[in-house]
């Protein structure tokens, strides 16, 4: 076909092709020259022959998308009119979101400019009011409220004010300053001294404090210590200890002198040295004390004092514990080693540091050594001490020993220090030793004459206890105190201490030691060490 460009049949025609479009970024009939919206473009393409963008980036509108979109929120505007294509940024109205919403408004309508979020803090129509500063804030830190109505977002106010808005001040009587966010009623109670709701009530004065809870007679802490009752107006009675009882009445701190009762509206029937008397019963209450005070008319004064009011010095400087009778003066007790009515006597021959009876002397305790009886004036006899009530003897001088220290004790004790003693009684050396040749624990007892001297010594001894021989019988006897004789003798004399025979005849072949002993071949005699004569001739 004549007049034809074959270049617009290929399935992707070159810039020869006057329909077909220019590789991307470049227009113009020979698509050599650069789109000059460039990049603002979308795609970076443009219209062949126009350069017109093919639509904008996003925020940009004009043939060449070289203009800014204004205040869209979506960022998109139309590329011709610039007109957004939805809402606009808060802070901005109009068809192109061009125009300021309203000083103090966050987000306005889109058409009208009619405000529709203030900004924080704010509130009202134009918001022109200021959020109350007293709303709680919220978790971020922001205090902000309501628009139409101001009520805070947090519906919560700070402490010391209320109403949805916080703009009303809690009672100052609110304890903490605390209220309820609607009603103002105080929410933690009243201070002190005030009651009611709002705590706008005065405590009556005969509260302790002022204090009282829901009236002003409903004490909360008790009446004043002049007053009582549920209503705390009636006075205490004029007998109470500087006029104070309790809310019974009770007089909390006593009666004058001379009252008792709950009350103190009843006269003592005794007193006390102060006038006074006890509570319950009307009398002297020290007195059932276990140890009452001079306040108690019958009891003792404290030591070394006398007198119906105890302001007198005892007289005696002998008295036990420096104590004498509240009314007589007399010594209530001695001192040791004295006796008498002030003490004035000295105790006889009673053991030193021992007392003796206050009315005769008779000593209590024990005597002093060599002195019996019960005043411990009569002397001991042969004895250094003895006993108090029979004069029978306890201690004996040194080598004596019976009631009566009448004994000596056995010469055969080892002595102690240098000294022979006993026991007393059982006439036991106090050694527990006795001398070579006497036993037993007296040392009254001989060992046997035919008990062996010892090899040391040279002395004859035995046990202390038994009397058994220590050393071996002297020849002839036997037994444990070698008082038996032997049945059969050995050469030597001796026999067996346990058995009282010649112990070497009982052997299978017996030495020269036992008579009927062999002597070995070529000697004889009682000890087998005499050689036999040389002509002697061996017996077959």
């Amino acid at each position: 076909m004549l007049g034809y460009c074959r270049e617009c049949d290929l399935p992707k025609p070159g810039f020869q092709c006057r329909e077909a479009a220019c590789d991307v970024g470049f227009y113009g009939n020979f698509c050599t020259t650069p789109c000059p919206g460039g990049s603002n473009c979308s795609g970076s393409t443009c219209e062949r022959y126009t350069a017109r963008c093919k639509g904008c980036i996003s925020g940009r509108y004009g043939d060449h998308c070289e203009r800014t979109c204004p205040n869209c929120a979506s960022g998109v505007c139309d590329q011709t009119s610039g007109l957004c294509q939805g809402a606009c940024v808060d802070g901005y109205f109009g068809d192109k979101c061009d125009t300021r919403c309203g000083n103090r408004c966050t987000r306005c309508a889109q058409f009208t400019g009619a405000c529709l979020v203030c900004n924080v803090g704010a509130h009202g129509i134009s918001c022109e009011f200021n959020c109350s500063t007293q709303c709680l804030p919220l978790s971020s830190g922001i205090i902000s409220c309501n628009k139409v109505s101001g009520n805070c977002d947090s519906s919560a106010c700070v402490p010391g004010f209320y109403r949805p808005t916080c703009t009303s001040s809690c009672s100052l009587n609110c304890k903490d300053v605390v209220c309820e966010l609607q009603s103002g009623n105080c929410t933690n109670g009243c201070n002190v001294g005030w009651f009611g709701r709002l705590c706008d009530g005065n405590c009556s004065a005969n509260c302790v404090n002022r204090n009282c809870l829901g009236a002003a007679d409903r004490c909360l802490e008790g009446c004043v210590p002049e007053k009582y009752g549920p209503q705390c107006d009636i006075s205490c009675n004029s007998n109470c200890l500087t006029s104070v009882c309790n809310v019974t009445g009770y007089c909390t701190r006593g009666c004058l002198p001379g009252w008792y009762g709950d009350m103190c509206d009843r006269m003592c029937n005794s007193t006390c040295t102060d006038g006074r008397c006890g509570r319950t019963l009307g009398v002297c209450e020290e007195c059932s004390k276990t140890n009452p005070s001079p306040l108690c008319r019958t009891s003792a004064c404290p030591a070394g004092l006398t007198g119906t009011f105890c302001n007198s010095s005892c007289s005696s400087s002998f008295c036990a514990g420096n104590i004498c009778g509240r009314y007589n003066g007399t010594c209530i007790g001695c001192v040791v080693g004295r006796y008498g009515d002030q003490c004035e006597r000295q105790c006889d021959t009673c053991l030193a540091g021992t007392t003796c009876q206050q009315v005769d002397g008779r000593c209590d305790g024990e005597c002093m050594p060599g002195y019996y009886g019960s005043f411990c004036r009569q002397s001991c006899t042969t004895c250094i001490t003895c006993t108090k009530s029979t004069g029978l003897c306890t201690t004996c001088a040194r080598g004596q020993y019976g009631e009566l220290c009448q004994y000596n004790c056995s010469r055969a004790c080892v002595p102690v220090g240098g000294i022979i003693s006993c026991d007393i009684v059982t006439a036991n050396c106090t050694s527990g030793q006795c001398t070579a040749g006497y036993w037993y624990t007296d040392c009254f007892r001989f060992c046997n004459p035919n008990c062996g001297r010892s090899n040391t010594t040279g002395l004859i001894s035995c046990d202390f206890l038994t009397g058994r021989c220590s050393s071996d019988c002297l020849a002839g006897w036997y037994g444990a105190h070698c008082d038996r004789k032997c049945e059969s003798l050995c050469y030597d004399g001796r026999c067996d201490r346990n058995q009282g025979v010649c112990v070497e005849c009982l052997k299978p072949n017996p030495d020269f030691n036992c008579p009927s002993g062999l002597c070995t071949e070529g000697f004889y005699g009682q000890s087998c060490q005499t050689p036999c004569s040389p002509g002697c001739v061996r017996y077959m």
